[in-house]
């Protein structure tokens, strides 16, 4: 029987860059017997951009309050019945960080016409050690949603998304239908992971060295908290300027998980343990390495640089958007 692959990230699991191969090696694993459907700025992920995937009008339909601009979310049921009558049972994989599948009408909707065409859907979800995990969420918020809070600061609230995600999907899919994995063991063969591991296919796709929605280090966050807290009814200035950092490589220290925020996420040893009980290959960690102190600060030269970078950025803008 052919296989539905509906692949819900976790976020910061190499997702991005993951939908990129897919959508850049697509003709490849067509010919092979797997279909990634053209979606969402399909074209973009080829090109290598970062996208949300060609599973974002399915977790849109699924639920229609995430904040994706589509114009008519309901849509994708008629579209995604269009893909599986011209799979000609070929398998198929959809991928979007948000893909989830809650006990309601349209996750059912969804199960039932693959079942009803002959399908097996399989969800797949990929963990990681859960301070880096916290790390890269934050570092993700302070790039794109103007985040001023320090690492700390934000540890002590944060909860992961694993358990509920899992639980979800083994009611909907059935247990031996989801497999989780460790990013941090596969993070330097994801490609591989996927087509070989999981997707089942003879081939070796090209390594491409592709540094896509990289995370800040530990002097760019404590640069970019100084900026969002100037930018916050400038919004687009924040984004500039993050976009301008994350597009050279970088070359500042990754922020180290200090001994304090390591005893904050010891709250959550359970989920290790409930991921673990289900993990196929080896087992996270909830901290690896600690470092010694707290993150590290902006000199005072460093963050008036900070400043009047962010403040020159939004004197351009507002001038940019005057009339005449």
């Amino acid at each position: 029987m052919p296989t539905l692959f509906l692949h819900g990230g976790a976020p910061k699991t190499g997702t991005s860059y993951i939908q990129v191969v897919l959508a850049q090696q697509a003709e490849r694993l067509a010919e092979a017997g797997l279909l990634y459907p053209a979606g969402h700025l399909f074209e973009a992920a080829r090109r290598g951009s970062v996208t949300s995937g060609n599973g974002v009008e399915m977790a849109n339909y699924i639920n229609p309050n995430l904040p994706h601009r589509i114009a008519d979310k309901s849509a994708f049921a008629a579209t995604f019945a269009r893909h599986l009558d011209e799979a000609d049972g070929r398998d198929l994989v959809y991928s979007n960080e948000a893909l989830r599948f809650p006990d309601n009408e349209r996750s059912r909707h969804i199960v039932d016409v693959a079942t009803g065409r002959g399908y097996v859907p399989v969800y797949i979800y990929l963990v990681r050690e859960l301070a880096g995990f916290a790390l890269s969420v934050y570092s993700q918020l302070v790039k794109r949603h103007r985040e001023t809070r320090t690492f700390a600061e934000f540890a002590a609230g944060w909860s992961p998304p694993y358990a509920a995600v899992i639980t979800e999907a083994e009611a909907m899919f059935g247990a031996g239908n989801v497999q989780v994995h460790n990013y941090d063991a596969h993070r330097d063969r994801l490609a591989d992971l996927f087509v070989r591991d999981i997707f089942g296919l003879p081939l070796t796709l090209p390594a491409k060295p592709m540094v896509i929605n990289r995370s800040l280090g530990a002097k760019e966050l404590a640069m970019m908290r100084v900026v969002n807290s100037l930018c916050r009814s400038t919004p687009r200035a924040a984004a500039f300027v993050s976009d301008a950092i994350t597009s050279v490589d970088g070359g500042d220290t990754p922020l180290g998980i200090s001994p304090r925020v390591a005893q904050s996420l010891s709250r959550h040893q359970d989920e290790v343990e409930f991921v673990n009980a289900r993990i196929r290959g080896p087992a996270i960690r909830l901290v690896g390495a600690t470092a010694d102190g707290e993150e590290a600060g902006l000199t005072p030269v460093e963050t008036a640089m900070a400043a009047t970078l962010a403040r020159l950025v939004m004197r351009t803008m507002s001038a940019e958007e005057r009339p005449g």
